[in-house]
């Protein structure tokens, strides 16, 4: 929050051609090589921050650095200001070696044994936000008959305002209907707030035919009316999960918002709610699972804040923390599977806009379908390693995207793609 507010301050204009650098503490690898540092996670929210920023500002250069807990002042003075001369968008510097981060392809086998089910029928399955988007496609991919998913979201499953909305199909129709039921009541409802009851009457449809799309796989289904942030709703749901079915096995978690913003036009509280729903969530979940019996975590986390994007600040922000979570409980706990996993844009579900979607389009990034996004995370917990806690899905630019951050967004494109991994 801090960062964002300076950056706000000193203005966009003012700094096209400037560099901004961040330094952290997270053990000189960003808390890959799992000794971490002194340094908390939320320091890698740093890195999607200015990467966003420098995508709005145009010629502004985003450097990350970091350092191992022994370094002292003085010696990461001098590194900081050594890395200015250079282009390296993410280095690290451990050892007394400096180590240059990458995104590097690595496709997984395909062949071997796609017809075992990825989780057993006793499983207890967590899936914040799991109810609509892509949470929701991925655990229904999951769905195995006599598995039991807990579901946690804002909406009310089937809430709808009026019988008469049960019959309209479309966002239009049910857009036409709002519309003509304010012109009836004369209460004059503004364009903005008949978008924002039309969005909650789709979300609550949405998580219903979901709930019931996986009862029909033979999952037993519960749903959560939670909100993430809530540290004590956080606690009461687990403790409750824990106590009604003696274990959780697997957690999935999507929950997330957003709110497509220059950094310029960002409120402190729109920051808040978009940050706060992945971050604080994500700690709730750090803090309140028990790692005895847990088989697999899977973080739902973006190629936005691996690359930046332009009015997202706060979201790359927050999924880059996701990443750096997700090395520390890696580490921290062996017997489990922990894999970040930086999304690329989906096609037909998803948050982000049509608008946003075509702007990383643009960028070289390839939609993904849903069901080229289930069977990827299915080959990457079949056939990944514990190593791969941080992988990017999808097609795209990546190392020139990398580029573009570190020598200035107005540096134009060019050709060449990795496989989707």
């Amino acid at each position: 929050m801090q960062l964002y507010r300076l950056l706000k301050r000193c203005g966009g204009e003012r700094l096209r051609g400037a560099v901004a650098l961040t330094a952290t503490r997270l053990g000189g690898a960003y808390g890959r090589d799992g000794a971490g540092g002194p340094g908390l996670p939320l320091g890698g929210g740093a890195l999607g921050l200015v990467r966003s920023f420098a995508a709005e500002v145009g010629s502004l250069r985003a450097l990350s650095v970091d350092f191992e807990g022994t370094a002292t002042a003085g010696e990461m003075a001098a590194r900081i200001v050594d890395e200015l001369h250079y282009t390296d968008a993410e280095v690290g510097f451990a050892g007394g070696r400096k180590v240059t981060y990458h995104v590097v392809a690595a496709p997984l086998p395909e062949a071997g044994d796609e017809a075992r089910p990825l989780i057993e029928p006793d499983w207890v399955v967590l899936a914040t936000g799991g109810a609509q988007g892509i949470t929701a496609e991925i655990a229904r991919s999951l769905v195995v008959p006599g598995a039991r998913f807990v579901l946690v979201g804002r909406s009310v499953p089937g809430a709808v305002p009026s019988p008469e909305v049960e019959g309209l199909a479309t966002q239009a129709q049910l857009r036409e209907w709002l519309v003509e039921r304010s012109r009836h009541q004369g209460d004059g409802q503004s364009p903005a707030l008949i978008e924002k009851e039309l969005a909650h009457i789709w979300r609550a449809r949405l998580a219903s035919e979901n709930i019931e799309r996986m009862r029909e796989a033979g999952a037993v289904v519960e749903y959560h009316q939670v909100d993430v942030r809530d540290g004590g709703q956080m606690q009461e749901l687990l403790e409750g999960i824990y106590s009604r079915h003696g274990r959780l096995d697997a957690v999935l978690h999507g929950a997330g918002t957003i709110d497509d913003r220059l950094l310029s036009d960002k409120t402190d509280s729109s920051f808040d709610r978009v940050f706060g729903t992945k971050v604080d969530s994500a700690f709730h979940l750090w803090r309140n699972l028990r790692p005895a019996g847990l088989r697999l975590v899977v973080f739902f986390s973006s190629v936005s804040g691996r690359f930046g994007n332009r009015g997202q600040c706060d979201y790359a922000a927050a999924n880059e923390i996701l990443n750096r979570i997700a090395w520390r409980m890696q580490a921290d706990w062996p017997q489990a599977r922990v894999v970040a996993v930086n999304w690329g844009p989906w096609t037909g579900t998803g948050m982000a806009s049509e608008g946003v979607n075509q702007q990383l389009q643009r960028l070289g990034m390839r939609p993904i379908t849903r069901e080229a996004g289930a069977a990827f995370l299915a080959r990457e917990l079949r056939h990944g390693s514990r190593s791969d806690v941080e992988v990017v899905a999808g097609q795209g630019r990546w190392s020139e995207m990398l580029d573009l951050a570190a020598g200035g967004f107005a540096g134009g494109s060019g050709a060449g793609e990795n496989p989707p991994r």
